[in-house]
This record gives structure tokens, sequence and C-alpha cells, in this order.
């Protein structure tokens, strides 16, 4: 994971997620979900990078949780520990 990482506090707006590609892991699953664990975005992409969407609202001063999901061409899986991170009061 390169952004946000764990314990990081970020603006609401046009939060950018970012992690490293893992040779022969073709797509990534990344799932956001709030505090009580509700999920509030998934999506799928082929890229190491995706900007939350502008219909995903995040309110101020909370903590959500993220991590990713990479499934390669053979069917396995990896992924990354979930990261915690907060919005800016």
């Amino acid at each position: 994971v390169i952004s946000p990482a764990s314990g990081d506090t970020v603006n609401r707006a046009g939060v950018v997620f970012a992690w490293h590609s893992h040779p022969g892991q073709p797509l990534f699953r990344l799932t956001l979900s709030d505090g009580s664990g509700r999920e509030l975005w998934a999506t799928e992409t082929r890229d190491t990078a995706l900007t939350l969407p502008a219909d995903v609202s995040l309110d101020r001063g909370r903590t959500y949780f993220w991590y990713v999901d990479a499934v390669g061409a053979d069917g396995r899986s990896l992924t990354t520990r979930t990261q915690r991170f907060a919005t800016a009061p």
C-alpha cells in the first residue's frame, strides 16, 4: 500500500488510493468501508491507483478502512492488510 497508509489523515475530496503492483496479478478489487464496517465503495481495476468518485462522500473527522485484493490469471489471490485512515476535521 502506498496511500493512504494506515493512520494517515486526508482531505475528504479527491482521495487517491494507490498500491504496488504484483507480478501476475492483473486484476485488483478495492473495497472501502466506514467505521461500522458498512461497505461504501468497491470497484475493480487493472491499474494500481484509483481516485474516490465524487458520488462517494466521506464525512469530516471519521475513520475509514480500505484494502485491495489482487486476483491472478490462475485464480489465486493476494490481499493487502486492511488500512485505516481518517478524514480531516
